[in-house]
């Protein structure tokens, strides 16, 4: 299985990064640490629908990332939760996907949503951490990766937010058991 996992901790803070590149070691993952690459904020002009269909007409590393999104079987998006939401640079990262949707819309469930640009769409893996456990805070983390999913078509998807003191071995158990939901880890 062809893996990304889109790492948007600041430098190397992250263990759950390399625990996921671990668990899933048999794969073919590709880890990219955001923080460590420079990628601009998407322009909201429109041009990857209008002019240049499906790329982003900022010559950096996010048309690379949408490229190995949908070349991907699962894509894995780590994050601290900041505010209920995503890292900065997870945040910038996201939003230079939208060329991977058609500039057209379409009603799903009476909200307005961009169709699909392409027929297969990776698995998705939303997985946030908290330093303090805070239940409204995950709430919020949990609504935005749902929203996430509804405009990323993946073939399945899970979100899980973690507590940053849980212990290694629980940590690695948990993260099995939801990789194990996307048929990952048997």
């Amino acid at each position: 299985m062809k893996i990304l996992v889109l790492d948007g901790f600041p430098a190397r803070e992250n263990r759950i990064g390399e625990l996921v590149c671990s668990i899933v070691g048999q794969n073919n993952v590709e880890h990219v640490r955001l923080a460590d690459r420079d990628i601009a904020w998407c322009r909201g002009c429109f041009h990857c629908w209008l002019i240049t269909p499906g790329e982003c007409i900022i010559g950096d590393i996010g048309n690379d990332i949408a490229r190995k999104f949908m070349d991907s079987e699962l894509v894995v998006l780590l994050t601290p939760v900041t505010f209920g939401g995503y890292s900065s640079v997870l945040k910038k990262a996201v939003d230079r996907l939208i060329p991977n949707l058609s500039g057209l819309c379409t009603q799903y469930q009476g909200e307005t949503h961009h169709v699909k640009r392409y027929s297969r769409y990776p698995a998705l893996a939303i997985l946030g951490v908290q330093k303090t456990p805070d239940s409204g805070v995950e709430e919020i983390f949990k609504e935005l990766a749902e929203r996430n999913r509804l405009n990323m078509y993946p073939q399945d998807f899970v979100s899980h937010v973690f507590n940053e003191n849980t212990g290694a071995n629980k940590l690695e158990a948990e993260l099995a058991s939801i990789l194990g939901e996307l048929g990952v880890v048997k």
